[in-house]
């Protein structure tokens, strides 16, 4: 059953792009998403850490992309430990998959599953009579916050509970993890009710209590943040709605490549973003794809990486802080 269909999208460029940095971001200008079609199933299992069974088998969907042999049995034998405590089985009869290997993390969890709902929401009487089955790993205070936006019935499996779903539909990516489809994630921006209202502030969100992709030479630009009225913030310290407050409040939101930087779903149209991102990578460009979406303008500034045998995840970040000031300059200009 078809539910999204094929949809061409053009993305503006960098508002600073120099001709060097093109190739950072050729391939995004111009993207197809083909149409998708959901899938059904009967007797699908579910385990407590989100693997899913199809019957006696693996759910492959449940991989949302290509996995080698090995890791299919390290996912087989995880479940198995999971069965050796698990207490119950509940029976739901129709049930709605939306969750895959990849859906834990602040950004898949908008980017992704998210944008599967809203899809889902826009044919609610098609499928209303299904509820939404979560399993317990994807269970807390996210999850249940942002759920709670929408129409459908959502069932949040316990900690030792096992799921078996009679008959399941299975809902696949609604866009690549990393592209958005415009008008579903405005969908989005407008299932929160946020209204931008008062003065606008001005966001760092700095990682510096994370435990990878820092920025290494952080406190050099801090006072320099300071003066140009940014507030200095770490998101691991607020609440999910205290991150829409501020993020709601902002007209220019600056930060290095991360989940934070989803939190521009909450900016109005028009605002600015500047992406931190590192030298030579012309993969990641979820943020900037994200900020075409939401129709914000969108500035990047290149670093160097801390450990050069290290991939743009895993790796902190130094950057030219002379630089970067005259960039955030023109910027503010």
């Amino acid at each position: 059953m078809k539910l999204a269909y094929k949809e061409y999208i053009i993305r503006s460029k960098p508002v600073n792009l120099i001709e060097k940095d093109n190739f950072l971001f050729k391939n995004e200008y111009e993207k197809i998403f083909e149409e998708v079609e959901i899938k059904c199933f009967n007797k699908i299992f579910i385990l407590p850490n989100g693997i899913m069974f199809n019957r006696k088998f693996l759910f492959h969907e449940y991989f949302n992309s290509q996995i080698s042999f090995f890791s299919k049995i390290k996912a087989f034998l995880k479940s198995l430990n999971c069965l050796f405590y698990f207490k119950s089985v509940r029976v739901i009869n129709d049930g709605i998959i939306i969750t895959d290997s990849s859906s834990s993390g602040f950004f898949h969890w908008f980017g992704d599953v998210l944008q599967k709902i809203e899809k889902l929401e826009i044919n609610y009487k098609t499928y209303n009579r299904h509820s939404i089955v979560v399993p317990y790993i994807f269970d807390n205070s996210l999850s249940r916050e942002t759920l709670s936006k929408y129409n459908f019935k959502i069932v949040f499996l316990k900690k030792n509970e096992v799921a078996k779903i009679i008959r399941a539909i299975y809902v696949p990516l609604i866009s690549p993890t990393g592209n958005f489809r415009p008008q579903l994630m405005e969908n989005l921006r407008n299932r929160f009710n946020i209204t931008y209202q008062g003065k606008k502030n001005r966001i760092y969100i700095s990682r510096s209590k994370a435990q990878k992709r820092r920025l290494i030479n952080e406190d050099e630009i801090i006072s320099f943040l300071v003066e140009n009225h940014f507030t200095i913030i770490n998101m691991e310290d607020y609440s999910f709605n205290e991150q829409i407050e501020f993020l709601s409040k902002a007209d220019i939101l600056v930060s290095i490549h991360g989940a934070a930087l989803t939190n521009m779903l909450w900016m109005p149209r028009g605002s600015k973003i500047l992406e931190i991102r590192l030298k030579n990578d012309f993969v990641n460009n979820c943020y900037f794809s994200l900020a075409s979406s939401l129709e914000l303008e969108y500035y990047y500034f290149l670093a160097n990486p801390n450990d050069i045998n290290k991939s743009t995840q895993l790796t902190d970040f130094i950057i030219d802080t002379h630089n970067f000031k005259e960039q955030l300059r023109i910027l503010l200009n």
